[in-house]
């Protein structure tokens, strides 16, 4: 499969890395250096070169993506399918690997969502906890690295429409101090979990003064009762069972410790786990850049098998 990459930013370069040998293209905005493979710098979307390039596959790392037109400008300029790394309200598919990636269909399946990197990080963990114990209802806590989109310093939020919360985040220093801000990871996990639909699920988002980490804290009403122990021991088997590659169990007992670089979507801290009395708290996490990046080479490789 000859895959091409459309944004050669922090996850661009990471998908770049997780496809060795399979990448045979690079277009961004910016100069770029990809070693071994062919590089175009274009401003807009007019001149896309996947014709040309005889590419199977366009991975949109751009983030700007985000509605159907936009992603299926890659199929107008010639690449036979488009995997965007962002939630899309209206993609063909919404895959996330190690929960539905079998389920691609290359009849039907054109213009693919990979979700977030939150979501591709908590939902298959969340799917066999439902299917084990019986999710009844759920809070999350989500906290993020500050990204580029955030500033060294606040700019001018006295200009901020009030109530305008996206705007806020984006806005405020990210690199020293907790900034809330809104997240979609309820309504993503729905998506790609129907059976969730109806529960209660809500979710709350803050970006973190550390970049590149995402920790998920998680707490849980269970229809079957369960002790710490043995929901950590549970967690194991799923790590080097059904979640192989994607879920890794952390050996120490602080939160974040070998979280940089780590290419499995999902880190899961045992020692933080709480359970009893119908109540679960767990807390997973990961590398967003890297992690994330993992699970879209996975989708990329499933979509190849196809």
């Amino acid at each position: 499969m000859r895959v091409a990459i459309y944004g050669y930013g922090k996850v661009g370069q990471a998908v770049f890395k997780a496809l060795p040998g399979q990448v045979v293209g690079v277009v961004d905005k910016r100069p770029v250096e990809a070693p071994g493979v062919r590089i175009a710098q274009l401003e807009t979307r007019q001149a896309l070169p996947w014709r040309e390039w005889d590419v199977d596959l366009v991975i949109d790392a751009t983030g700007s993506t985000l509605d159907r037109a936009q992603a299926a400008e890659h199929l107008t300029a010639g690449a036979q399918r488009v995997l965007v790394t962002a939630s899309l309200p209206d993609p063909d598919a919404t895959l996330i690997y190690g929960l539905n990636h079998q389920q691609f269909d290359p009849l039907r399946h054109l213009i693919i969502s990979a979700s977030s990197c939150t979501t591709a990080c908590l939902a298959p963990v969340l799917a066999l906890i439902d299917e084990k114990y019986g999710l009844r209802s759920l809070t999350i806590n989500l906290q993020h690295g500050y990204n580029p989109l955030n500033h060294d310093g606040d700019l001018d939020l006295g200009r901020i429409a009030e109530g305008d919360r996206v705007y806020l985040a984006m806005n405020a220093a990210g690199g020293w101090k907790l900034v809330p801000y809104g997240t979609n990871l309820a309504k993503n996990l729905v998506t790609v979990q129907p059976q969730l639909a109806g529960r209660k699920i809500r979710a709350v988002g803050h970006y973190i003064p550390q970049p590149g980490v995402l920790i998920i804290q998680c707490t849980a009403n269970i229809g079957r009762e369960v002790e710490k122990e043995p929901f950590n021991a549970q967690m194991a088997d799923w790590a080097t069972g059904a979640l192989r590659g994607q879920l890794v169990t952390a050996i120490g007992q602080y939160t974040g410790e070998i979280i940089p670089g780590e290419t499995a979507p999902t880190i899961f801290w045992p020692h933080n786990t709480v359970a009893g009395h119908g109540r679960l708290f767990i807390v997973v996490g990961g590398d967003y850049i890297s992690g994330y990046a993992g699970h879209v080479a996975g989708l990329a490789n499933q979509i190849g098998l196809v």
